[in-house]
């Protein structure tokens, strides 16, 4: 077994686009740097090679996307998402940041303000919910700590066969 660092970056953004028949489209597009899988996709049935997913989405319509280490829930709110992002914890600092991005600047660097505590089965969880329009994107990124630097981290750190 070896052990590589995971530094996982996820892009989400809105757009509208105008469909032949002449109706506006919601597109949301979610990129990332590691496989994106529908929740409703096993291992075995994604073959890890999506890094791109584009969905049009409807008012009221969802999509849950696993990105590991996370998982994202997106939901279709008139003409905006609200998005929640969820991640394994088990230290006290935050592994992610969101930076919300509007023209091309990042305007705001944070760390998920939810709720750390423990959930099934004794693990730990974090996340947070934001509202993304059209003149806005988010990236999500994992957060290196110094116990990342100096030492293996159980949270973005993975176990490989091979």
């Amino acid at each position: 077994m070896s052990t590589t660092f995971l530094h996982t970056v996820i892009d989400l953004s809105l757009r509208q686009i105008i469909a032949p028949d002449g109706k506006e489209v919601l597109v949301c597009q979610v990129d990332a740097n590691v496989p994106i899988l529908l929740w409703c996709q096993g291992p075995s049935e994604g073959d890890g090679t999506d890094y791109s997913v584009g969905r049009a989405l409807d008012t009221n319509d969802k999509l849950y996307l696993e990105i590991r280490p996370f998982d994202l829930l997106i939901k279709r709110c008139a003409d905006s998402i609200c998005f929640c992002v969820v991640a394994p914890n088990d230290v006290e600092e935050s592994i992610y940041s969101i930076k919300r991005i509007e023209q091309g600047k990042v305007v705001s660097d944070r760390t998920p303000d939810g709720a750390i505590g423990k959930v099934s089965k004794g693990l730990r969880y974090e996340f947070d919910l934001q509202i993304c329009s059209l003149t806005q994107s988010y990236r999500i990124e994992t957060v290196p700590s110094e116990d990342c630097i100096l030492g293996k981290s159980k949270i973005i750190y993975q176990q490989e066969e091979g």
